[in-house]
């Protein structure tokens, strides 16, 4: 099985719990239950992904996408600028990871999309204890096309 999960499993027996049988993520899932009591979705597989998302709810954070849409259509936007705050363009700008989600506490955000073709996008959103608690959060956003002008 490995040396991490025989460790896991001592730690696991030790302390009145059951043995795992299975994978490094699955002997990590339940050693953060046991001494956390938190669960950590099957969805994250890799230990990595487990890891990641523990440390996030440890820290109070919650992965933020965007998805932009004009009615059924998706839209890549050329720029989205996040920052701090409840008031669309004030407040500290949130820098953007490498796979395109922002790592955010809990509190409110304002935006500004811009995309090819479409008028530019300001809006607000809250991220929620529940939104922590689930360790994601999706903000949908409706972009309208630019008139086209004779």
């Amino acid at each position: 099985m490995g040396k991490i999960c025989d460790s896991i499993n001592r730690i696991l027996v030790a302390n009145g719990g059951e043995k795992v049988d299975g994978s490094k993520g699955e002997c990590v899932r339940a050693l953060i239950y046991q001494l956390e009591g938190v669960t950590i979705p099957s969805s994250k597989e890799s230990l990595g992904d487990i890891l990641e998302y523990w440390a996030d709810l440890e820290e109070g954070i919650a992965k933020t996408s965007f998805v932009c849409k004009s009615g059924s259509t998706d839209v890549t936007p050329t720029s989205i600028t996040l920052k701090k705050g409840s008031t669309v363009g004030s407040g500290d700008e949130v820098a953007v990871d490498t796979d395109g989600t922002y790592h955010l506490a809990q509190g409110s955000y304002n935006y500004s999309i811009v995309a090819e073709g479409y008028n530019t996008k300001t809006g607000t959103f809250n991220v929620s204890a529940s939104d922590v608690k689930s360790g994601t959060k999706s903000v949908a956003v409706e972009l309208v096309a630019a008139s086209s002008q004779l």
